[in-house]
């Protein structure tokens, strides 16, 4: 035992007596050499684990959860055409527009307007439920000129991938009408079925309208528009020219030409006895856009009296001849018969 232990005691002595020898500038060597090593290793470590991570993104991409190859998305082959209405029009000038595509889902897609003013061009993600009405948008065109609206729509999962469309919108600058006097030119006083008659004018000072608009004429209790107005008679006007530099008016009778035809209409079996005033408005429904649209509304200058009792028509019919039972008369004969008139009107015959 004592052989045994004797060489370890001996090796451990000497181990120490060496240590006790070493000079200090070999620990300040060693440590230097132990910690260049574990920085090796470290960094070999870190090398090794970003390439399998890269390796291991690869392999996500690849590779399905089962381990199975995935299907590689093919780009689509996009298209997208575009509406405007109106295509031209007087400022401010709303228009519409509609995109259509076709080649991907909608919801794959984004789509860009840019509408050719000074707006900043929108986009929406039409996988979004409160931006996939991108499809249709509105814009309101304040000044003349002529604009290019362009749609763009982009493949979500690559930009590179899209289409476009454009179309032109032309804008005029604003349309300024007016109504003339409207001066009732048939009888006053009218029964069921009478035709009355109105001379006016429709004036645009404005510059030219391309959209057609409408003038209404109605008889009312009251001098107000409103909804217990009866339309009587309706006519649309289908453009007008500028009024800028010379007269754009259209007349309803009484033209310097005399080639116009007055405004007729015929009271209806609908309306009861009593005065009505005669109103005219010059595009009803607003469709143009103007300044001042004050002076698009007139009324008559006489009333329209209604009185189906004093107005009422007559009837006149005529009965065949009654001879006397002559039989034949020479040169220079008189010739006498009889034949009645009779009314069988309402109205009394003068």
């Amino acid at each position: 035992m004592r052989q045994t232990r004797a060489p370890q005691t001996q090796f451990s002595s000497l181990t120490t007596t060496v240590q006790r020898a070493i000079h200090p500038l070999w620990h300040s060597l060693m440590a230097l050499l132990v910690a260049f090593g574990l920085a090796t290793l470290v960094g070999c470590s870190d090398s090794k684990s970003t390439a399998d991570a890269g390796s291991d993104a690869l392999a996500a991409d690849a590779v399905d959860d089962t381990g199975e190859q995935e299907d590689v998305l093919k780009p689509p082959t996009l298209s997208v055409t575009v509406t405007a209405k109106p295509g031209t029009g007087n400022a401010p000038l709303p228009v519409e527009f509609e995109a259509t595509v076709s080649g991907d889902d909608p919801a794959n897609l984004f789509i860009e307007w840019d509408f050719g003013d000074s707006s900043m061009p929108v986009i929406y993600n039409l996988s979004l439920p409160e931006e996939s009405g991108g499809l249709k948008v509105k814009n309101t065109y304040s000044y003349k000129g002529s604009y290019n609206a362009h749609v763009k729509v982009y493949w979500r999962y690559n930009s590179k991938v899209k289409a476009e469309a454009a179309a032109t919108i032309v804008v005029n600058e604003p349309v300024a009408l007016s109504l003339g006097s409207v001066d009732l030119i048939s009888p006053p006083t009218v029964g069921i079925g009478s035709d009355v008659s109105l001379t006016f004018a429709v004036e645009n000072t404005g510059d030219t309208i391309a959209n057609p608009l409408q003038v209404n004429v109605y008889v009312s209790a009251t001098q107000v528009l409103d909804e217990s107005a009866v339309l009587l008679y309706t006519q649309t006007i289908s453009n007008m020219a500028s009024g800028k530099t010379s007269a754009s008016i259209v007349y309803f009778g009484n033209d310097p030409d005399g080639k116009s035809a007055p405004c007729h209409f015929t009271v209806p079996a609908t309306l009861p006895d009593g005065d009505y005033f005669i109103l005219v408005m010059v595009d009803p429904s607003h469709s143009l856009n103007e300044v001042n649209q004050a002076d698009n509304f007139g009324v008559a200058t006489s009333l329209l009296n209604v009185n189906n009792k004093v107005a009422a028509l007559p009837d006149l019919v005529i009965t065949s001849p009654d001879f006397d039972g002559t039989l034949s008369y020479s040169p220079g004969d008189s010739l006498t018969y009889w034949h009645e008139i009779s009314n069988i009107g309402d109205g009394e015959a003068k």
